[in-house]
């Protein structure tokens, strides 16, 4: 536990908004170190001992000020530099903190004594005693400079190297930036800037303690305005950089058992860009009534909450509106009007990916007026009326493969953010759309013979595991069981272990075949001892839905991830957290590498993570599907990790480069489960359509395929004498086949 009376906290808040005329005035910034300094002093959130707010400050005193904070610290102090304003860079690449009284020479070259070098700063931090620093720079660094001083820029800021240092001494120093590039940083619709309006959020309501100890580190509240920001702002990048432990500076507390706090969390787990399903709905009253929380107070939560996704729908209406005013004037555009374009999808702080269906949808509309040669035809509007013009002129009709698939998606939206009921329905509604699929074309399925059907679970089979000696099978399921079998004559071999209050979503062995791990829906981890058949340890952290485990090869590390887009990874002889890893989405899988290198992930955010599994560093992130990645494995041999997707494919990648090696087609409908062989020769794969295929893994080649279930083949497990493989299914079924390999 933290000492909190021991730390002196200490802060200096800098907020420029006036300017001279070569710079905009950013009203934001007063109002930002505002509602910085309530946080930063209340005492149940940040309780600094000390904070000093600084109001459009000359160069002087603001120079004065810096070095005072640094100066005056101990070693145990924790010291915090936040500033709001224009950052700028020079045409030597270097970083400045704009003053009141920064201004421009004849030239159009910034007077440089008329601003604050980041080198200064970076002196005063390290000359400090104090081992905890961190600064937040809440900065516009595209302002009125960008364009005529910029000339050579690439647009990027280093700050790493401008305010990181590397003081080998200390504990650790964390630098937190809205934008590291020429981007817009701009005050949101609050009247605080955005990133500062997250931070603030973060640390009020208590939303930033995402790992649940009750105190906000700094990556945590970084991650957790990263996120907002970007659900409001896509073109905007925060980042952070830090020294040695800089990550795990703690800056301010979280609640205790405050029920707002839960059911922000829940309405973050059933929100996605900004909707709430029906059943979603339900689960929300659900636990309001169960929290005792009134309806005006929950009204607010979600309002903060679904804010960035409304937002951003908002600004891409603005921009569409813009467009087809645009379209209206003149089509073709002008160079003029294509700028003008530009410059306001950077105002509205959209990226190029986020206004191309935009560009698209008003560009065929378009076309459809001049093929059809009269302008009355369509309406040029934005909005759903727009839109429903465009389908009914130049939209083909859509393929009933592409509509079930479609179809299919939105149900794994709901299975991810609903409850049990809906996964429930699910099952029914997929069962009920794939009784109607074409068969499909079988490829020397000879070579393969069902050996049994295990019916025993009531509810779709999430996850299916083998022993290492080959002998016991184990499943989890929807129904909350999980159920042991002898392999060999597919017989039950006890009574189902029993432990989560809501569906398993995974499990996993132990090499030595001792342990079992499984995930569920009620956010929980249970460690089961296999010989003795008994809980004997629940792993709590998570605040979302354990969907994936993994345990290293030496059996001492567990890897879980969850919808709460974090993995954790534990010491299983201890049960104690290790490291807490931060994605931008849900994760979906996750696997360990032989060696117990790598941790790889993969998510809704359709990629593969690839995390060095003793530091918890990220290496790289794999990009290449079209959609979400449901399944990863991993070769025997740590040098092939296969990725399987909404998107139909199958990917390769050589795990030690990330690069991609070919991409398998072949499937009808996504891809939702893998398992590679133990010789390394063959890979499994699973479709949405009850369909399982085999590859030749090393020349990609298809070698059968061949229906298995009714509905989705949500798990692969093959024995390690690779004379049997285990298939689970949302049909609520286990099947083992024996398949020549």
């Amino acid at each position: 536990m933290i000492d909190w009376e021991a730390m002196r906290k200490l802060a200096l808040l800098i907020g420029v908004s006036e300017y001279e005329p070569d710079l905009t005035s950013l009203p934001a910034a007063r109002k930002d170190v505002e509602a910085v300094k309530q946080v930063l002093e209340h005492p149940d959130m940040g309780e600094f001992s000390e904070v000093r707010c600084l109001i459009n400050p000359d160069t002087q005193e603001m120079q004065v000020a810096i070095e005072t904070v640094f100066s005056n610290s101990t070693r145990d102090d924790l010291i915090l530099l936040y500033f709001s304003g224009h950052g700028i860079k020079d045409e030597s690449g270097r970083l400045y903190l704009a003053t009141r009284r920064t201004r421009k020479n004849s030239q159009g070259e910034l007077i440089r004594s008329t601003a604050v070098t980041a080198s200064f700063v970076q002196e005063n931090m390290s000359k400090s005693r104090s081992k905890r620093q961190v600064i937040v720079l809440d900065c516009c660094f595209s302002g009125a400079f960008a364009e005529g001083l910029l000339a050579k820029d690439d647009g990027s800021i280093d700050i790493r190297s401008q305010l990181g240092g590397e003081d080998l001494g200390r504990e650790g120093r964390a630098v937190l930036t809205s934008s590291t590039s020429t981007q817009y940083s701009f005050e949101n619709k609050s009247n605080l800037s955005i990133y500062t309006e997250y931070i603030v959020e973060g640390i009020s309501t208590g939303a930033a303690d995402l790992d649940g100890d009750s105190v906000i580190s700094i990556d945590e509240l970084h991650e957790y305005a990263r996120r907002k920001v970007q659900e409001a702002a896509p073109a905007m990048k925060p980042e952070i950089y830090a020294v040695k432990q800089g990550y795990r500076i703690f800056l301010a507390k979280a609640p205790i058992g405050d029920p707002r706090l839960r059911y922000r969390k829940e309405v973050e787990n059933c929100a996605i860009r900004g909707e709430i399903s029906p059943t979603g709905r339900r689960m929300l009253d659900y636990v309001r009534e169960t929290l005792g929380l009134e309806t005006t107070e929950t009204s607010v939560i979600e309002d903060e909450v679904l804010k960035p996704y409304r937002e951003y729908n908002q600004n891409l209406q603005q921009y569409e509106q813009a467009l087809v005013e645009a379209v209206q004037q003149e089509y073709p555009f002008s160079e003029y009007t294509l700028n003008e374009l530009s410059r306001y999808q950077k105002i509205l702080r959209l990226r190029n990916e986020d206004v191309a269906p935009i560009k698209e949808r008003i560009a065929q509309q378009q076309q459809a007026i001049q093929l059809t040669g009269d302008s009355r035809s369509v309406k040029l509007t934005s909005g759903e009326d727009n839109h429903s013009a465009l389908r009914s002129i130049t939209l083909p009709i859509i393929p009933s493969v592409d509509s079930i698939v479609n179809l299919l998606r939105s149900r794994i939206n709901y299975l991810l953010l609903a409850g049990s009921v809906v996964i429930g329905v699910l099952v029914v509604l997929v069962v009920t759309n794939y009784s109607r699929l074409p068969a499909s074309n079988k490829v020397a399925t000879k070579d393969v013979s069902l050996l049994y059907t295990l019916s025993e679970h009531s509810s779709p089979v999430s996850s299916v595991a083998i022993t290492p000696n080959g002998q016991t099978l184990a499943s989890g399921s929807h129904d909350k069981a999980i159920r042991l079998w002898n392999l060999s004559s597919g017989k039950t071999a006890r009574s189902p272990l029993y432990g989560h209050k809501d569906p398993v979503l995974s499990i996993a062995i132990s090499p030595n075949g001792h342990l079992l791990a499984s995930g569920g829906l009620d956010n929980s981890i249970k460690l089961w001892d296999l010989s003795t058949k008994e809980n004997n340890r629940t792993l709590e952290g998570h605040v979302g839905w354990v969907t994936a485990v993994a345990i290293s090869s030496d059996g001492k590390i567990l890897a879980s991830g969850s919808s709460d887009n974090t993995i954790k990874l534990w010491e299983i002889a201890t049960g104690t957290p290790i490291h807490t890893l931060f994605n931008q989405a849900p994760i979906l899988a996750v696997t360990i590498s032989p060696d117990n290198q790598i941790l790889a992930s993969s998510s809704t955010d359709k990629t593969v993570k690839l995390w060095d599994l003793s530091t918890g560093k990220l290496l790289r992130a794999l990009e290449g599907h079209a959609s979400w990645v449901d399944a990863i494995a991993i070769s025997p041999n740590g040098q092939i990790l296969a990725s399987g997707s909404l998107d139909k494919t199958i990917k390769l990648w050589e795990l030690g480069t990330g690069r991609l090696l070919r991409t398998l087609e072949g499937h009808k409908y996504s891809v939702s489960s893998i398992a590679i062989s133990p010789d390394g020769q063959i890979l499994i794969s699973g479709g949405f359509d009850g369909e399982i295929r085999t590859w030749n893994l090393q020349k990609g080649s298809l070698i059968r395929a061949f229906k298995a279930h009714s509905a989705q083949v949500v798990s692969l497990a093959i024995s390690k004498d690779e004379k049997i493989l285990v298939s689970g299914s949302a049909d609520s079924t286990i099947k083992t086949w024996h398949i020549k390999f």
